[in-house]
């Protein structure tokens, strides 16, 4: 509904789960799914929950090949975003400068764009600087119902300047889901050839470094 706030996330993962569930219905079977940050929340629940329900109502048709975690949080069940990196560090970083509180959103200010795109080249900057914009603060407290890479075959690109996601958060919530999988027999996450990808890039390596995360993406889809 227009000029409603969601209180959660699930139209998020609704969408995605609807475009997913439309793919496989039409016997799409090198579906390989690209998430990007936030994304990875919302990306992870959407495929758990399509993965299940088709696997309980008998359904065969289509497949989903692998999953392309680009700097994107890779929760588990109950996770919120918060929660995400609990255990990352010793001491958690202050609230984000580049996050602002405009009940009931939460906004990215003017110090987004130098965090996001600082390596960036321009126009590109401006063209995407302005789509920076707000949503509503209850996403960031919603749990995660499924994780769907204990189920899909995955890459993890670790983005080596990432500002917003530093490094060390994107390789600890990368060897939790492998520690996890190892204790519950599930599909090992990051794992093999394409499991792990390293770009020297910032958060958003599909405006800095395009032919680099473009070949990423191919090799990934083909040894899907």
């Amino acid at each position: 509904m227009c000029g409603v706030v969601a209180l959660t996330w699930s139209p998020d993962v609704n969408a995605v789960a609807d475009a997913l569930t439309t793919l496989l219905d039409d016997g799409s079977d090198d579906v390989v799914v690209v998430m990007h940050s936030y994304g990875g929340m919302v990306g992870t629940d959407a495929v758990g929950k399509v993965v299940e329900e088709r696997s309980q109502g008998g359904n065969n048709t289509g497949k989903i090949r692998r999953l392309v975690y680009v700097s994107a949080y890779v929760p588990l069940e109950g996770h919120t975003l918060g929660k995400a990196m609990e255990g990352a560090v010793q001491e958690p970083p202050p609230p984000p400068e580049y996050l602002s509180f405009e009940a009931p959103y939460i906004a990215l200010n003017d110090l987004a764009v130098d965090t996001f795109y600082h390596d960036v080249p321009e126009p590109l900057v401006s063209q995407y600087a302005p789509l920076l914009g707000k949503q509503p603060a209850a996403t960031f407290a919603t749990p995660v119902g499924y994780a769907g890479w204990r189920r899909v075959p995955s890459t993890f690109v670790y983005t080596t300047h990432d500002r917003p996601l530093p490094l060390v958060y994107q390789q600890f919530i990368g060897r939790r889901a492998q520690e996890v999988a190892n204790q519950h027999g599930c599909v090992r996450p990051f794992e093999g050839a394409m499991g792990e990808v390293y770009m020297d890039s910032g958060h958003t390596p599909f405006l800095s470094r395009m032919q680099e995360m473009g070949d990423i993406l191919i090799r990934a889809a083909e040894i899907a």
